[in-house]
């Protein structure tokens, strides 16, 4: 597979699996994560649906804990839905899964943030911006990956992160002349497209490769 050419020991001869993370506020967002989940998976990312997971009974807050824990990179759907629950401010009662989900995350964030930066990526899809991006994963000082459409193309830095494929451009500080912002919204200049150990220990992402997409509400 695609990442034992970047990341051999990390890998091995598998492909690189994500954990997708979002808010499952209403039927467009969720069509755009699946058409996301789908492009992954036409690249070699190994994805799963929570609509699949729910063709059986779960306890889904074990559920989660468990994708989380077998995923190598947990990909942050950006929302203004999924921002307000993974930051507390949800009302009571909703968007429960998401706001459990974010809880999570926010907590091996908060625990290995080295680890995280490398691991935990906020991507924003087409239709949002990085202000919707959790503030614990710092829209404004760490990368972010800014998906323009749903083509390889448009997640060329993302699909070469996720599975060492060529990167047709390297994002870098912007010169004197270049518009912060438009660089930024393209490519979030916060920090460098870093690369880290994939085999965690006894955290809760941890060291088995899995990458589900799901429900999250």
């Amino acid at each position: 597979m695609a990442a034992a050419g970047r990341y051999p020991a990390l890998f091995g001869d598998v492909g690189a699996k994500a954990f997708v993370s979002y808010a499952q506020d209403h039927a467009a967002q969720v069509e755009l994560v699946r058409r996301f989940a789908g492009l992954l998976r036409a690249h070699g990312v190994e994805v799963g649906l929570d609509l699949d997971a729910a063709a059986v009974p779960r306890d889904w807050p074990l559920w989660m804990r468990d994708q989380l824990a077998r995923a190598d990179f947990v990909l942050v759907i950006a929302s203004a839905a999924y921002k307000r629950r993974a930051e507390g401010g949800e009302a009571p009662g909703v968007g429960l899964g998401a706001s459990w989900e974010g809880a999570l995350i926010r907590e091996y964030v908060y625990a290995d943030r080295a680890r995280a930066l490398a691991r935990v990526l906020p991507v924003v899809l087409p239709g949002w911006s990085r202000a919707d991006i959790p503030d614990w994963l710092g829209p404004n000082t760490r990368t972010h990956y800014a998906v323009s459409e749903l083509t390889a193309a448009g997640a060329a830095p993302l699909l070469a992160y996720l599975t060492g494929g060529p990167h047709p451009v390297t994002p870098a500080a912007p010169a004197a002349s270049t518009s912060y912002r438009s660089m930024a919204d393209q490519y979030h200049i916060g920090g460098d497209y870093v690369a880290g150990d994939k085999n965690g220990g006894d955290n809760i992402i941890g060291g088995a490769k899995h990458v589900h997409v799901y429900r999250s509400e």
